[in-house]
């Protein structure tokens, strides 16, 4: 503006020429100042990383790491319920006898757990009072012995600490025992024990 006014001021006496160099100058200002004003305009910033910096180090997305320990996680508690299910099944052992063979299911008593440790087993059984057959182990078992409600077919017990016992009927007993196993499918079990002493494997 004061280039402007001193223009107009000195324009009697200023020539054509130095007129125009003047306007020239001006010019240069405006245009000098209107480029700065340009280079201050704010740009807003876009593309805002919302990575962790653990995250850009590893260069995985936080994604693949949710996914990674999600999978981890899966396969630990399958293994621990494979885990607990092999823990939880029962054992089994064979019995064969009179051209027969039988399945049965251990007991959870320390008994049985010694019983299989023994096994295989062939024992030549007496009989008694037409239900049981028994026969007396050189080694001695850990006893927890309980009166049984009841004695079913197909029940394995220990009486004391070393005889094991086969009951193929049904009674009540005021005799305490330690349960061995139960055999699980007794059809044919009492036809094929017969009413005297009898050779039986246990595997």
């Amino acid at each position: 503006m004061y280039l402007i006014e001193l223009l107009a001021r000195c324009k009697m006496r200023m020539n054509k020429k130095t007129i125009a160099v003047l306007f020239s100058i001006i010019l240069y200002f405006c245009f000098s100042s209107c480029n700065k004003q340009e280079d201050n305009t704010f740009v807003p910033q876009t593309g805002i990383d919302y990575e962790s910096k653990d995250s850009k180090e590893s260069g995985e997305s936080p994604a693949e790491t949710i996914s990674e320990s999600t999978t981890e996680s899966t396969a630990n508690i399958k293994n621990v319920l494979q885990d607990n299910s092999d823990t939880a099944t029962e054992q089994k052992i064979r019995i064969s006898v009179g051209g027969q063979s039988f399945t049965a299911t251990l007991a959870d008593t320390k008994a049985a757990e010694e019983f299989a440790a023994l096994l295989p087993l062939t024992m030549n059984m007496s009989e008694l009072n037409g239900n049981e057959k028994y026969y007396y182990l050189n080694e001695t078992l850990t006893t927890d012995s309980k009166v049984p409600d009841m004695i079913h077919t197909g029940d394995i017990m220990l009486f004391g600490s070393s005889c094991i016992v086969l009951f193929y009927e049904d009674f009540s007993t005021s005799y305490s025992y330690t349960p061995i196993a139960n055999i699980e499918d007794i059809n044919g079990l009492k036809s094929a024990l017969g009413s005297g002493n009898v050779t039986i494997s246990f595997s």
